[in-house]
């Protein structure tokens, strides 16, 4: 009995260790599940549920409420194991939505929030009551105690993006400050400080005063520039685009502008131009710059498809610093169902000034198209200035050596041109722009060396804009109209491949290329003028795609703009985009509206990278 005794306890003991120990080893294998964010088998019990935000009408702020809330962002990826940590995730946003509304000028705003556990998933509602916005009624800038003779020069409300009688928002003062530092550096103080900012919110008239208290620092002037990473690049090239000298008043907007002209050379893989963060004995400011040069050489090859046009290929490869002063010289290769070319280009950057140009171009080519044939050597050269930020105009004289043939007769051409150009972009990407808008004019005299008695008058011009509706989820309406003429002589003494043509995936998708216009046996001419219309809705949907959808419009005429019996004729249609980070890869296909039996095809496929227009 005793022995029995002493045993059974024993038993019991280590039945416990044994208990505890699995109780332990349990809790330890889900602490590292956790801390490896791996669930467990019983992570069934998770709560699914759905988030509604009510009351909220702007579309950015509903975005911006969306991407702020725990309960929308963590709602796929981390969904809570009880109702008790969802009402507790709920709560914790309350007060995260209050203030967003209060930095968009809702001072008065409430939230109220229900949860309906019995739905399946559990309903989460936000109840939004954001009340009456407040409107900026004052802004005011001041330099606290500091005196200067003559008076510092401040910028009003309107410098700085304010609009009095408009709602307030806590982004926009972040923003307007950021202008203001801007407007102290560009005026010859490099070291402005924002010391204060005060807001008065006054509740009976939900109006609100605010008062930004700035320190402006010392003025400075430039001082030494010293150049750093060269090795390939002569020196001369770096200190050519500085656009200050030693001894100039500091402006900040000039370290911006030398640091954009480095970029654009294409010269180097890093640019960093770095003001000193304290004036020199003789009270100037230091600029160091510092380079990384990149490669110089680049190949380069894409391909594309039309169904009008076929396959087609080019091929390229590009010197960037070809003397050591960013000369650059380009070769391309084009082979193409309608098109075989080769063409090279050379530019003479700084011609004098940073913003002139000396631009050389030949091209050899043959063309193909259902319209003409032409085999032809072209050679170009001319001058471009930038006159202002994104306008450029140019001019030079070209010769080309042609024989075009057309309904079974061909001539040949020796003619001369003098081409005037103007260009202006303001628009904010090359490939996939959102906003802003572009502007292009052509104006060339051609006097023919071979018949003398030809010459005459060419005149294009286009024109895109682009308006960004929303941004989560992107939508942008792009617009496009073109329109040219030429003047001086007859249709059919203007050679074949000068003329105007219309149609295809650079114009009016849907209908064969250059066949919308004057047709002989069903076969294009061209003509000496040209209409052209384009309206696109793109709709990213994801990251890396979006949707379009499109209309075309236009004509070549005969004759003048609208003095011919040559119809305009629309196209219409949907293509996808996927978004790379050379630009967007792009597949269109179009339908004609008014299709004719012999001409157009049902249907219409563009495959090439970039969008449209």
């Amino acid at each position: 009995m005793k022995g029995a005794s002493t045993s059974e306890p024993r038993q019991r003991r280590r039945a416990r260790r044994g208990s505890s120990m699995g109780f332990a080893l349990t809790v330890w294998c889900i602490g590292l599940l956790q801390l490896l964010n791996v669930s467990p088998a019983f992570s069934e019990s998770q709560i699914a549920y759905e988030v509604t935000i009510v009351g909220i009408e702007e579309k950015s702020l509903l975005a911006d409420a969306e991407s702020l809330l725990d309960s929308v962002t963590l709602r796929q990826g981390r969904p809570p194991a009880t109702l008790g940590l969802l009402r507790q995730r709920v709560e914790r946003d309350v007060p995260r939505l209050v203030n967003l509304l209060k930095s968009a000028g809702y001072f008065d705003a409430r939230v109220t929030t229900t949860i309906d556990s019995k739905a399946r998933p559990v309903k989460v509602t936000f109840q939004v009551e954001p009340g009456p916005a407040y409107r900026l009624q004052s802004l005011e800038i001041r330099t606290g105690t500091e005196t200067r003779e003559p008076p510092l020069e401040l910028p009003g409300a309107k410098d700085l993006g304010f609009v009095l009688g408009e709602p307030v928002r806590s982004g926009s003062l972040v923003e307007g400050e950021v202008k203001l530092l801007s407007f102290l550096r560009s005026r010859g103080f490099p070291f402005p400080e924002i010391t204060e900012r005060k807001v008065v919110v006054n509740h009976d008239d939900r109006s609100v005063e605010v008062i930004i208290l700035v320190t402006p620092g010392p003025e400075a002037t430039f001082g030494r520039t010293s150049i750093h990473g060269l090795d390939s690049v002569e020196g001369d090239l770096v200190e050519g685009k500085i656009p200050w000298r030693q001894g100039d008043r500091y402006n900040g907007d000039l370290v911006a502008k030398l640091q954009r002209r480095l970029s654009e050379t294409g010269l180097f893989s890093v640019v960093q131009v770095t003001p000193a963060q304290s004036l020199d004995e003789g009270g100037e400011l230091p600029v160091a710059v510092t380079v990384t040069e990149g490669k110089q050489r680049t190949v380069s090859a894409g391909v594309g498809y039309r169904t009008d046009e076929g396959f087609g290929a080019a091929a390229s490869w590009e010197h960037r610093n070809l003397f050591h002063r960013a000369e650059r010289l380009t070769v391309t290769a084009t082979a193409a169902d309608v098109v075989k070319a080769l063409e090279a280009t050379f530019r003479k950057p700084t011609l004098g000034r940073e913003e002139r140009r000396l631009i050389f171009g030949l091209r050899l080519a043959e063309e193909f198209p259902e319209a003409y044939s032409s085999r032809s050597v072209t050679s170009t050269a001319r001058l471009e200035q930038d006159i202002a930020q994104g306008m450029t105009v140019g001019g030079g004289v070209g010769f080309k050596l042609s024989q075009v043939g057309q309904q079974g007769e061909d001539e040949n051409f020796a003619s001369i041109s003098f081409p005037l150009t103007f260009g202006w972009d303001a628009s904010n990407d090359l490939l996939n722009p959102t906003r802003g808008g572009r502007l292009v004019m052509q104006f060339a005299p051609y006097q023919d060396l071979i018949t003398t008695d030809l010459r005459f008058l060419k005149m294009y011009a286009s024109t895109t804009h682009y308006l960004e509706v929303t941004r989560a989820p992107s939508l942008v309406l792009a617009g496009r109209g073109a329109a040219g003429t030429i003047m001086g002589a007859s249709r059919y003494s203007i050679p074949a491949d000068e003329r105007f043509y219309a149609g295809g995936g650079g114009s009016i998708r849907g209908y064969p290329y250059q066949t919308v216009g004057p047709l002989v046996d069903e076969k294009p001419v061209g003509g000496r003028s040209v209409v052209e219309l384009s309206l696109e809705a793109r709709l990213r949907v994801t990251e890396p795609f979006g949707l379009v959808a499109f209309l075309d419009g236009g004509t070549a005429f005969a004759t003048g703009p609208f003095e011919s019996d040559d119809r305009f004729r629309w196209g219409t249609g949907a293509g996808v985009r996927y978004f790379t980070p050379i630009g967007p890869f792009r597949l269109d296909v179009g339908f004609p509206l008014d299709r004719r039996s012999g001409v157009d095809d049902s249907f219409q496929v563009y495959v090439s990278l970039g969008q449209a227009f």
